[in-house]
């Protein structure tokens, strides 16, 4: 069954550690918008090309998904709209299950971890980050088959399913 795992999460929340070994454990595509942001810009950190990284990821995901590959999408993924859009996307190009990880890390936590990184990320970028995530946190309603919620270790906290929210509604 072809699956994405769609990452999300403040920078240094703890995604990339956690989403690498699962894309390389499981045989997934991994596909994450920083790596193309550096090919292109020389810079994780340089966003002038926003809108070509993500077209370049949406082709890699379309193009994983056509050869019959599962797909790791590593990314922060704090706006419900642009979760929506990747997930309606993922499905037209042939998307059957679609899981959302959570990495619900406290500001304090990933902004110390964010410290002791090589390239770090400017603390006011994480603040506005993490209040767009914390606005509007995702939700299996966001068009997830199943939505997993890590904790600050990486541990995985709790999962809901979309049958089992069908299921609890009826």
């Amino acid at each position: 069954m072809l699956e994405i795992i769609i990452g999300i999460g403040i920078p240094g929340s703890g995604k990339t550690t956690r989403l690498k070994p699962i894309a390389n454990e499981g045989g997934f595509v991994y596909i994450c918008p920083d790596d193309i942001r550096e090919e292109m810009t020389g810079s994780t950190l340089d966003q002038s090309k926003n809108k070509e990284v993500w077209n370049e990821a949406t082709i890699r995901l379309s193009r994983a998904l056509s050869e019959g590959k599962s797909v790791v999408l590593d990314a922060t993924m704090v706006n419900a709209g642009q979760r929506q859009d990747i997930i309606a996307f993922s499905r037209a190009v042939g998307a059957k299950k679609i899981t959302g990880a959570f990495f619900d890390t406290p500001l304090d936590v990933a902004k110390v971890r964010n410290k002791l990184r090589e390239k770090q990320v400017p603390e006011y970028a994480i603040d506005r980050l993490e209040g767009q995530l914390r606005s509007a946190p995702p939700t299996i309603s966001d068009g997830f088959d199943l939505l997993q919620v890590y904790g600050r270790e990486g541990e995985l906290i709790s999962e809901i399913s979309r049958e089992a929210k069908a299921e609890g509604e009826s």
